[in-house]
């Protein structure tokens, strides 16, 4: 039940669904199945608001929305241009932790 009467709020419990039957359980259950088979199983859930998400701005939601599927490639690839504190932070935090597992196999 929507806890005010913002639309974010209102539309929490719908995004919250979809987003779990979509990708989090999918996701959570793949990761279950291959931490059976490897111990090298990383995941990463992604909360950094960002006024460049390209989905947002094509279904005309506000930062308030974000983040929204697809909004982690802009963080690891320069495509949003110029970036605030927190948000080149996290870039370059992300970047390292892919490069490390592309190098070594972990974070």
């Amino acid at each position: 039940h929507p806890r005010d009467d913002t639309d974010l709020e209102k539309n929490q419990p719908l995004m919250d669904l979809f987003s779990d039957v979509t990708f989090i359980s999918p996701d959570q259950k793949s990761v279950e199945l291959m931490s059976k088979y490897s111990r090298h199983v990383f995941n990463y859930y992604l909360t950094q608001q960002t006024e460049h998400s390209f989905l947002s701005k094509a279904l005309k939601l506000g930062q308030e929305y974000t983040p929204i599927h697809g909004d982690d490639l802009g963080f690891l690839m320069d495509v949003y241009g110029q970036k605030g504190d927190q948000e080149s932070s996290l870039s370059n935090h992300m970047v390292k932790y892919w490069t490390n597992f592309a190098k070594f196999g972990h974070p």
